[in-house]
């Protein structure tokens, strides 16, 4: 018997899974940590400590992102802030 939590449960983790191999590590982590929290603005050392990954990683993967429209570029002061594009 599976209750309606442990099947939603059961259906997030499998779509991780997917989104892990489809996208890769390092791009499915930032649009987790992104998209599912759309309030965040985060800069890359903020989403590398989330991540785990580095920030020659993310640098690549935010700039790439940030082009398709899938998140909006902020520099604020000396940092560049990074999250989910709302509008799209």
């Amino acid at each position: 018997v599976c209750s309606p939590i442990s099947f939603t449960c059961s259906i997030i983790g499998y779509m991780a899974s997917v989104a892990h191999q489809l996208l890769g590590q390092t791009r499915s982590a930032v649009l987790s940590a992104l998209l599912l929290r759309p309030e965040l603005s985060l800069h890359v050392r903020e989403l590398a400590r989330l991540t785990g990954a580095s920030a020659g990683s993310l640098h690549r993967e935010l700039r790439m992102l940030a082009g398709l429209g899938l998140l909006t570029r902020q520099e604020v002061g000396r940092q560049v802030h990074y999250r989910a594009n709302e509008t799209n």
